[in-house]
């Protein structure tokens, strides 16, 4: 016999399966970013985790854009560290708008994004060095032909992507970045079909509080330059 739900655990349920607005959204990015941090791990230059914004709304991209120019925690202070949306439940990058020609790092992983995103992206964030799709859906091989358009792209990650799983995956890699460094930091593993870590946060639920987003794993990973040539 099913056991019945007390009031809380029905207000919890509530809660759970309520969309945020993107006023509440906001509200959560904004402390986020004030903080500089998600629980005990730093959050650089505009990143965010555990926030479930889904769907890039016009008044997400208006907050995104009070911050054209922050560059605290850049060596080079003509760019903005890095943009980061870390677990933040998100299908696709329809919508968003952001000017980041200035922007050296795009932390976008640990969501399900599909191949497409590779467009959005370079033509949003043309210059990027660093860019973190790692933990998405990314399976076939011809989106990869999108990364000829990130002309200065030194470090890629798409560690735990369906696409992956093709032969020539990294051949093909640098044949569309020849200025590549580093490609899933040299990872042999074929982890192109292991999807578990995704698909176990994939099916928590969200909670949200009026200071932060109740979570509890691990934040966003912020790419660590290195020089090594691996092909």
């Amino acid at each position: 016999m099913k056991k019945k739900q007390t009031k809380k655990q029905q207000q919890q349920q509530q809660k759970k399966q309520t969309p945020l607005n993107s006023g509440q959204l906001i509200k959560l990015m904004d402390e986020q970013h004030k903080k500089g941090q998600y629980k005990e791990y730093p959050l650089y230059g505009l990143n965010f985790a555990k926030i479930p914004i889904i769907t890039f709304t016009p008044e997400i991209n208006k907050y995104l854009q009070k911050y054209p120019n922050e560059s605290k925690y850049c060596t080079d202070m003509t760019l903005i560290a890095s943009i980061g949306f870390t677990k933040c439940y998100l299908n696709s990058l329809e919508g968003l708008e952001y000017a980041g020609e200035k922007v050296a790092t795009i932390i976008m992983n640990y969501n399900n994004l599909q191949g497409d995103s590779l467009l959005k992206i370079s033509k949003l964030f043309p210059n990027i060095t660093h860019l973190n799709l790692s933990h998405n859906q990314i399976s076939k091989i011809e989106d990869l032909q999108h990364l000829n358009k990130f002309k200065k792209l030194e470090h890629l990650d798409l560690r735990f992507n369906p696409v992956k799983r093709y032969k020539d995956y990294r051949k093909i890699v640098f044949e569309q970045i020849p200025q590549l460094q580093l490609l899933d930091y040299d990872q042999d593993v074929d982890d192109s079909m292991d999807n578990s870590s995704r698909d176990n946060w994939l099916s928590s639920q969200v909670e949200e509080s009026e200071s932060e987003a109740s979570f509890d794993d691990e934040s966003s990973e912020d790419v660590k330059p290195k020089k090594k040539v691996k092909k």
